[in-house]
Formats: C-alpha cells, structure tokens, sequence
C-alpha cells in the first residue's frame, strides 16, 4: 500500500524543531543515547508527520464515528541518528480551524514504536491503493489505531490492550466501533478497569 504523510506546515516544524531545543537544554547528564547524540552537535531530524483525530465513547453510538473524529494536533517522528526504529515523537496543538497554536509535548516507549510497527505493517499491505496515516485516539476508551484514510477507511490498532482487538491486524470501521460500543457499555455500566498509563511509554509537556 501507498501511504502518504500528512502535510508539516513551516510553523509546526518551527515549533518542534523550538520543543526539541528546550527538551535538550532540559535534559539531564544521564539522558539517553538518543539526547546525546543529538545534542552533541547532531542535527535533530523528522519525519512522517500524521495528524492525531479523538473521539469520544458518544461517538462510537455512530455508524459512522470516523466523521465525527475532529484533529486535535500533529505528530512526527524523530528520527534517530543511528537509523534504529523512532521511539520518540513531537507534538504541537491545532486548532479546529487548522491553526497551529505551540509544541506541545515529546512521547517516547512503546506507543511511538508500535506506532511505527503498525505503519510497516501497513506498508506491506498487498494494495495498489494509497492512504493518508493518520493516528485515531478515543481517551476515554483506552485506545489507539493507525488510521489509514482512503475511499475504503481501515485501522490498524496497535497497543497491546485494545478492546479485544489483535494488534497490528486490520480492521474494518465496524469493527472497531462494535469494540468500542462494548467499551463504552462497559463504562457507563460501571465496568471500566482501573485505567493505566500508556504501556511502556511517557511523555515530556510543554510547562
């Protein structure tokens, strides 16, 4: 499949290239190789950039809960400077209209690796059609998917719990919002286990 990267306008690039500045001056002695490195003279690159959609569990009552899905901010990857797989990304917010308002945060671990583990999977996918990656996050419901946008829409999900969804395996929109529908039902049911953080990950705020 051909997957197609979502446009950095200069701002955002500004603003992350701004984020990873301060993340750097911030970091401590024992940063790790990835800090170094870049901070040793290295010049910080970036790459695949991908808008990040919520929605809510109201949503997924929906048959069609994709467009209701609204852009909340961009991503990108970055790129580590000995080539192994990112598991770093930046964020800056937007605003509905498409203003960028600031950088916004660094998340590491797991979730940005599998991100990208997802993306391969999706590359290798035996289609001539091409898809927009997009990322699609519901808070609320504990859960995250590779989006990939085209006339026939598909998710990837790709963390290791996902409301009974196997990660890295395609899924149809139905699919996925039958999940979620019982994931909803579980919440307003009172049944939601104790939430946890994100597996493996973190995240560094803007202040």
């Amino acid at each position: 499949m051909k997957l197609q990267a979502a446009e950095l306008p200069a701002e955002a690039s500004d603003e992350i290239q701004r984020g990873l500045q301060l993340a750097l001056r911030a970091s401590s002695p024992s940063a790790d190789t990835f800090e170094r490195a870049i901070g040793g003279g290295a010049s910080i690159s970036t790459g695949v950039p991908h808008a990040v959609y919520v929605i809510t569990p109201e949503d997924v009552t929906d048959g069609d809960f994709l467009d209701r899905a609204h852009q909340v901010s961009l991503r990108t990857f970055v790129i580590e400077p000995d080539g192994d797989a990112p598991s770093v990304a930046a964020e800056v917010r937007v605003e509905p209209h498409g203003n960028v308002r600031g950088f916004s945060q660094l998340l590491r671990g797991s979730y940005v690796s599998r991100l990208w583990r997802a993306i391969a999977v999706a590359s290798e996918l035996p289609d001539d059609d091409s898809a927009e990656i997009r990322l699609l996050e519901a808070p609320a419901l504990y859960f995250a998917a590779l989006w990939l946008h085209s006339e026939i829409d598909r998710l990837i999900p790709f963390q290791e719990r996902s409301q009974n969804l196997e990660p890295f395996v395609v899924y149809s929109p139905k699919e996925v919002r039958d999940a979620l529908a019982k994931q909803r039902a579980l919440t307003t049911g009172g049944g939601l286990p104790p939430r946890h953080a994100v597996e493996g990950g973190s995240s560094t705020r803007k202040p």
